[in-house]
């Protein structure tokens, strides 16, 4: 993460905002001089409930260290959060 070349990184499997917490704080600490943009890709039915803080997520210290991560658009995989949604409506039944 510390290479000036990766501008943007792309994180699968995201479930909440403490997911982006754990990625930024990783980030502060590889050193990274220059802004990176994140982009949580929501996989899951899990994801898709805790949506409304993973969209407002913001860098803890972001003001203070803007090299951290800044969320900069998501990815929803349908396809993966479709089959998690239809398992759950089975266990439901």
């Amino acid at each position: 993460m510390s290479s000036p070349a990766v501008g943007t990184l792309i994180l699968p499997k995201i479930h909440s905002a403490e997911d982006l917490d754990f990625v930024s704080q990783a980030i502060k600490e590889s050193g990274r001089n220059t802004p990176l943009n994140i982009v949580p890709s929501i996989e899951s039915a899990k994801g898709l409930w805790n949506l409304g803080g993973i969209s407002g997520w913001k860098a803890k210290d972001a003001y203070n260290n803007g090299s951290m991560g800044k969320l900069s658009a998501l990815l929803v995989s349908l396809s993966v959060l479709l089959s998690s949604l239809v398992r759950i409506a089975y266990f439901i039944r």
